[in-house]
């Protein structure tokens, strides 16, 4: 069993313990609880969830899984008749298994780092088994769409892993969680699960794990909803992570976090909780805590949260026991709600009626189109002289994925909630505009899309803020891109396209050198950088590059000249296809995301005598397909 300080002993111990906390109280104790719950709650923010596509009757029961090390993985698959080579296109896919048995770990993966997913599977532990679908030191995994029950441990288990996606599973019935992440780096996103019944957390988070992603969760019937850390001198908590817009309800203990910094907590639904709604230790600091819906928890309390920690921020919650005064009706109670704890705490900006969270649009295919704009009233029927309008929307997706790799592989798989707004596959004559978007993968992903028309919107802090891949006859327009993880807007295997006008900030554009070509139609101008002008060149020959340049993109130019720029917090601050004669000389490249100078199929390419600092997840000087290149004098630090 490969647990991290999980026993049974411990687990009896954590039984105890919470059986005497119940008793020792005026409330209820768990078991008395679990029994009194009613049937699974709804509310406007719960997004019904697709069932599983699990053959629970198949006649052959298959024994458990074990596999250790990518040599074994691929001895399995050639075996077992998986399909997928494992590579990112071409993942492993382990599917349709009924493995129901009651000794042991019943589908568990080490030290792999082989592209895979497992989905479809109905995993039953006869209320004996230790854990459901375990994984240790792995990277690249997605499990989706399995039923994980009756397990006398851990439903789902991550340890020491990164690259992590949880989506769409039902986990029920564990004795002690339904899905646990310890000591991993990140990114791990847990999306869209039904995790119910677990007798200590339904998920559980912790040991100095980061980057997590926990969004559409329905929680209930638990003894914790969501745990981070715990109130132990040996348990670690949880950094820089995400709980937002999940269904968290009547459970013993609401959401509940030790020892853990820097997260955000938002536009979650917590109610019915007997416990706080939410619980800060006096060992967390700098949590914010936004725009959360909590109804009816720790009944005949003084406050339906408590916090002790330090440096936390409680902003625009709804609290349905404090409503009014709002004399001015300005959507803001007159008096602030009364937080816990010791550090007394205040919601200066309480609610006095719900909050009300738009979900992410995701579209696929011109009759999608049509159903999700008649749901929700948008203007327009989608031709061109009526296109449809989407307006005015503040979307929230899945942020903190730097990877490029895991990026187009968490992409290909289209996990809901991860971009704010996803279309894909339509013809359809439509426009974005004046929109919020923030912490996606990308805040618009375009995929195989014409006649799109983006203008006024603000996007920030996603990985991608406007990401074409496949598409045409698009336009990005007056749009505000800002601190976008990996680029403001990107462009891949895409024509005839325009960007214009747009502002950004620490981000700045990309183009994919897979799909590009000498002859690709994009029209850029009018863009800038951090206040500087964005140069983007095609087909301009025996030229100097203007004093004063923010970002520089040259696409089939000659005889160009670079010197003396100082190209700075962009995502790639040169980047050069299909050029030749390229000189670049005296330059500096400070702080850009992903590499400073990169060429793509050049030919006699001189840099020389540039200082190049802090490139990000590439490197200083990148030179792929490229020939003739002389490199000499510059000075390189920091770049990977």
């Amino acid at each position: 069993m490969i647990l991290h300080r999980v026993t049974h002993g411990s687990i009896f111990l954590l039984l105890i313990i919470l059986m005497t906390l119940s008793f020792s109280s005026p409330h209820m104790p768990y078991e008395d609880f679990k029994k009194s719950m009613s049937k699974p709650f709804r509310s406007s923010l719960h997004r019904e969830l697709t069932p599983p596509a699990v053959n629970s009757d198949l006649s052959e029961i298959h024994e458990p899984i074990a596999i250790r090390g990518d040599d074994q993985f691929n001895d399995f698959a050639s075996m077992e008749n998986w399909p997928g080579d494992g590579t990112r296109s071409d993942p492993y896919i382990i599917e349709g298994y009924n493995i129901t048995h009651s000794m042991g770990d019943l589908l568990v993966i080490h030290h792999t780092t082989v592209y895979f997913i497992i989905r479809n599977n109905y995993i039953n532990g006869l209320t004996e088994a230790w854990g459901g679908i375990l994984f240790y030191n792995v990277r690249n995994g997605i499990v989706v769409n399995n039923t994980v029950l009756n397990i006398d441990i851990l439903g789902i288990g991550v340890y020491f892993s990164e690259k992590i996606i949880i989506t769409n599973n039902k986990v029920n019935n564990t004795n002690l969680n339904g899905i646990r992440i310890e000591d991993c780096p990140g990114p791990s996103i847990i999306t869209n699960n039904t995790v119910t019944y677990s007798m200590d957390a339904g998920i559980w988070v912790g040991d100095s794990s980061m980057n997590v992603t926990l969004m559409y969760n329905s929680i209930y019937g638990n003894g914790y909803g969501i745990l981070f850390g715990r109130d132990a001198d040996d348990y670690q908590g949880v950094f820089s992570s995400l709980i937002s817009k999940n269904l968290i309800y009547n459970n013993f203990y609401g959401i509940h976090l030790s020892y853990s910094s820097n997260n955000s907590i938002s536009y979650n639904f917590i109610s019915d909780t007997h416990e706080y709604g939410l619980y800060l230790s006096y060992t967390c600091e700098n949590t914010t805590v936004n725009h959360n819906n909590f109804f009816d928890n720790n009944v005949g309390g003084n406050s339906q949260a408590k916090d002790s920690g330090s440096n936390d921020i409680f902003v625009f919650n709804f609290w349905n026991d404090h409503t009014a005064p709002d004399a001015n009706n300005d959507g803001i109670v007159d008096v602030p709600y009364a937080i816990a704890g010791t550090s007394e705490n205040l919601d200066l900006f309480s609610l006095s009626s719900k909050n009300i969270s738009s979900d992410p649009i995701d579209i696929n295919g011109n009759e999608s189109f049509a159903t999700i704009a008649a749901a929700n009233s948008w203007f327009g029927n989608g031709t061109s002289s009526n296109p449809y309008i989407i307006d005015g929307l503040n979307l929230t997706g899945v942020s903190g994925i730097v990877d490029e790799d895991f990026f187009h592989f968490l992409l290909s798989f289209q996990v809901f909630g991860i971009n704010p707004i996803c279309i894909s596959n339509t013809t359809a004559y439509f426009q974005i505009r004046n929109c919020f978007l923030t912490s996606g993968a990308c805040g618009v992903l375009l995929s195989n899309v014409t006649n799109a028309y983006i203008l006024n919107n603000s996007i920030m802090l996603s990985t991608i803020g406007i990401f074409l891949t496949g598409s045409s006859n698009c336009t990005i327009l007056n749009n505000d891109f800002s601190n976008n993880l990996f680029a403001g807007v990107a462009i891949a295997n895409s024509e005839l396209n325009t960007v214009v006008n747009n502002s950004f900030q620490n981000d700045g554009l990309y183009l994919f050198g897979w799909g590009l070509t000498q002859t690709m139609q994009l029209e850029v101008s009018g863009n800038t950088i951090n206040g500087k002008e964005i140069v983007f060149w095609q087909n301009v020959h025996d030229q100097t590059v203007p004093d004063g340049a923010g970002q520089i993109v040259l696409v089939n130019c000659t005889n160009i000249v670079i010197i003396t720029q100082k190209l700075a917090r962009t995502n790639t601050g040169l980047f050069a296809s299909f050029c030749s004669n390229l000189h670049v000389h005296n330059s500096v490249f400070i702080d850009n995301k992903a590499r400073g100078f990169w060429a793509w199929n050049c030919e006699n390419v001189t840099i020389s005598n540039n200082t190049i600092v802090n490139s990000g997840i590439h490197n200083g000087i990148t030179i792929h397909h490229s020939t003739e290149t002389k490199i000499s004098g510059n000075i390189i630090t920091n770049s990977f």
